[in-house]
């Protein structure tokens, strides 16, 4: 690794798909810009690798895509994986307030297009981008309304990018990983299971899930780390390098 090596930078990078791919390039001398909400997760990884430098940031706002441009400064960029991403507002979708679905969209599919505009200038030529998909993107599941057109909305982007970008060198990219237990996977075990297992057989809500929205009573947000030996973490370290 040397000073002018273009930086590999990926959001959601303190747990799951984003920290074991931070791991993976860090181990190569890959230089790595980890961004996440979270610190403390960020500086978990970057101790272990000076490889990694952090930026704890929210990239659904204005001021947290600043940071994150501040953070890339004079630096090329060789890769931006758009892997950040949340899965509630959970439950059927009338149920949701307008405030929790653009709060969900700002993440899921506004930052990874506003970051993009933002980055891009400072891309190398052979500079790859992509954008981490799902198979909610293509079909309609009970409970995950807001997940579901984030990600189709998400893959269209990609889709348009795709075509704007044609005679760009940047190459422009969307996975489909499959199911991996990161966090997010934790998430839905704990919160949406019960609820969507209680839909389809009729019995009764178990105790402590909320049969409007199919999440428990008190305040759960599933943590946890990545997945160092990822098959997916692998499998974009072969088609990014």
């Amino acid at each position: 690794m040397t000073m002018t090596d273009p930086l590999n930078v990926i959001t959601g990078a303190g747990t799951g798909i984003g920290r074991a791919l931070a791991l993976r390039w860090a181990e190569q001398g890959r230089p790595v810009l980890a961004i996440g909400r979270r610190r403390e997760p960020l500086e978990a990884i970057a101790k272990t690798q000076p490889a990694i430098r952090l930026c704890a940031a929210d990239v659904s706002t204005e001021s947290g895509q600043a940071a994150i441009e501040a953070a890339v400064g004079d630096s090329s960029v060789g890769t931006l994986i758009h892997n950040a991403g949340v899965l509630e507002p959970v439950g059927p979708l009338l149920d949701q307030s307008a405030e929790a679905i653009r709060a969900h969209l700002a993440i899921n599919l506004e930052a990874p297009i506003a970051l993009t505009g933002r980055l891009k200038p400072r891309m190398v030529a052979d500079g790859r981008i992509m954008h981490l998909s799902s198979g909610a993107a293509h079909r309609g599941l009970p409970g995950w309304g807001a997940y579901c057109i984030s990600k189709a909305a998400l893959s269209m982007a990609y889709a348009v990018l795709s075509e704007e970008l044609a005679e760009s060198s940047v190459q422009i990219a969307s996975l489909r990983p499959g199911v991996v237990d990161t966090p997010m996977q934790s998430l839905i075990r704990a919160l949406l299971m019960p609820w969507l297992i209680c839909r389809v057989t009729g019995i009764a809500q178990p105790s402590g899930i909320s049969a409007s929205t199919g999440m428990r009573s008190s305040s759960h947000r599933a943590m946890g780390g990545g997945l160092v030996g990822c098959p997916t973490a692998l499998f974009l370290m072969h088609y990014l390098t």
